[in-house]
């Protein structure tokens, strides 16, 4: 264990035999599956169970994101900067909440989204086909 959540994933994803570069269409649909479950045992863990067990399934619900994003041949950490950053600027100078306490964009945040919806893209691999059918891989 390392106090890296997504290199913790990128362990557990490669010690499981599962693809930690590229694309990879059928694994990215498992993890698609995985959230949907995972979600499904958290909402019943908020009304069944201990708030422990919501803890263990919120972190289980992290897992299975980062297990995704990784199959769509991203890297989360160069993602979850451009995320961070643009919710930053929701937060600089005057911070506006809505009715239910939702911090809302500042006008720097909206008009910065743009900008880091195409440095996402930029993070999406080349989709090629590989021998291995899988498509594409993403390195430094």
């Amino acid at each position: 264990m390392s106090s890296n959540i997504v290199q913790d994933q990128l362990d557990f994803m490669k010690t499981g035999h599962q693809h930690t570069t590229g694309y990879h269409m059928d694994q990215e649909d498992l993890y698609t599956r995985l959230i949907i479950e995972e979600h499904g045992e958290w909402l019943l863990a908020t009304l069944f169970e201990t708030e422990q067990n919501q803890i263990k399934e919120l972190v289980d619900i992290l897992v299975v994101v980062l297990g995704k994003i990784i199959s769509l041949g991203v890297d989360p950490q160069k993602a979850w900067d451009l995320v961070y950053t643009n919710n930053m600027l929701k937060v600089t100078g005057k911070v506006v909440k809505d009715d239910n306490g939702k911090i809302i964009k500042s006008p720097e945040a909206i008009a910065a989204k743009a900008k880091m919806m195409r440095e996402l893209e930029d993070l999406l691999p080349i989709y090629e086909p590989t021998s291995t059918g899988s498509l594409g891989d993403w390195s430094e």
